[in-house]
């Protein structure tokens, strides 16, 4: 990651951004900076921990020039604002700011340019504004988490790249998260459990490894990640508000989208998903419509479980291939008859139950037209009661009772001792 260096003349130990040389007068040890610092600006050699300070101690802190390691501000009990750093241009690791019981505000670091680790702002439970400087362009990983009063998150407008994570979690209050210049991030992405968030804007996203967007039930759209352009997993639950997902990112392997209550829609890009990609469909109950997939011709599983108002599935017109394929306790689910027009081969194993409108001959008519390579279970759709004595499947490692030791099976068999145990 390509790193910004200020380029003007200050003190030595900010020049050269590598290090305080040991007779640098204006390089100092964090323990003399709160009892003798030198007059007019200075760097601190090593890290500069502000622990339990009063706010008139912190005076001193706005000759600090440059930091050598990191800044580490936290357990200050009567800190409730953070000062300005008026003069901070580099900090040579990370900065952290943790566990200050009544600061409401951070509003600073309007010259700093070089921040070489990354931000953590966290457990910090009055803190109502994060504002930084717009000098930073760069970080190694952002996690802003457990900051149950903080509404907006400003001041990172310009932040382009997260080297590897980026977490906005657990902050109870927010409102808004709003990163516009944010092209990449090159590990995960988590924005789960802020129950208050009702947007995110990150309209210049194009890549990041993986994306998880959970537990935040007032987010009503995903349209703020509209853009991205490579992502390799991702995973969309628990977002009660959410009525629609419009999934645009091609080449995606793995696709989790599972228990959103108000989940109406699904519409995917034409090439959203690998030939070896997975995607799960469950527990959407509200779902009506499937759609998009157009251009997918092969995958390596997908799974529509527990989608109690998906009525049928208009998607994937072209896949041909599939390795397992699960239609399972979808209770309005009933195809339609040309459903998977295009499907020849199932290549694993083939699940088909529990679809309490699905009438058996349309499950037939698909069996008809496949090759299945795995075990084929189909059963208990509209009519249908099986529950098989002795069980088919046995000592496969699935339970297909309908109870056992291991919990609610397939309910395809009365018993299945192998792999359930005495039911």
């Amino acid at each position: 990651m390509t790193r910004k260096r200020a380029t003007w003349a200050l003190s030595p130990c900010v020049a050269a951004l590598v290090g305080c040389a040991p007779d640098d007068a204006a390089c100092i040890e964090d323990a003399q900076l709160w009892q003798s610092p030198p007059a007019g600006l200075f760097c601190v050699r090593g890290d500069l921990v502000v622990q339990g300070r009063a706010p008139e101690d912190l005076a001193v802190l706005a000759r600090v020039e440059a930091i050598e390691g990191s800044l580490v501000v936290h357990d200050n009990a009567a800190l409730a604002e953070l000062p300005a750093w008026p003069a901070l241009v580099s900090i040579g690791g990370s900065l952290s700011i943790s566990h200050n019981a009544v600061l409401t505000a951070v509003r600073g670091f309007p010259v700093l340019e070089d921040l070489s680790g990354g931000l953590y702002v966290a457990e910090n439970p009055a803190l109502v504004e994060l504002e930084l400087g717009e000098g930073v362009t760069a970080v190694e990983m952002a996690f802003i988490t457990l900051n149950p009063s903080l509404r907006e998150l400003q001041g990172l407008s310009r932040l382009t790249e997260v080297a590897s994570d980026l977490r906005v979690t657990h902050n109870a209050g927010l409102l808004a998260l709003e990163l516009p210049a944010l092209r990449q991030v090159g590990g995960d992405l988590l924005v789960t459990d802020n129950p208050s968030l009702r947007s995110a804007e990150l309209p210049a996203l194009r890549a990041v490894e993986t994306l998880s967007i959970v537990a935040n039930a007032s987010l009503e759209s995903l349209a703020g990640f509209s853009a991205l352009e490579a992502v390799k997993a991702a995973l969309i639950e628990d977002n009660d508000a959410l009525e629609e997902i419009r999934w645009t990112a091609p080449g995606t392997s793995w696709l989790m989208i599972t228990d959103n209550a108000r989940l109406e829609r699904i519409d995917g890009a034409a090439s959203s998903l690998t030939a070896d990609g997975r995607l799960h469909i469950t527990l959407n109950p509200a779902l009506q419509t499937v759609t998009g997939f157009g251009a997918v011709e092969s995958l390596a599983g997908l799974m529509l479980e527990e989608n109690e108002a998906l009525p049928g599935l208009a998607a994937f017109s072209a896949l041909a291939r599939i390795g397992d394929l699960a239609v399972v306790r979808n209770a309005a689910f009933t195809g339609p008859d040309a459903w998977f027009p295009a499907l020849a081969e199932v290549s694993g194993n083939l699940s088909m139950y529990g679809n309490l409108s699905l009438l058996p001959v349309t499950a037939d008519s698909l069996l008809a037209r496949i090759t299945v390579g795995g075990e084929i279970r189909v059963g208990d759709n509209l009519g249908e009661d099986t529950e098989l004595d002795p069980c088919p499947w046995s000592e496969d490692g699935i339970c297909d009772a309908a109870t056992g030791w291991l919990g609610r099976g397939t309910e395809l068999c009365v018993i299945d001792p192998e792999d359930c145990g005495t039911v």
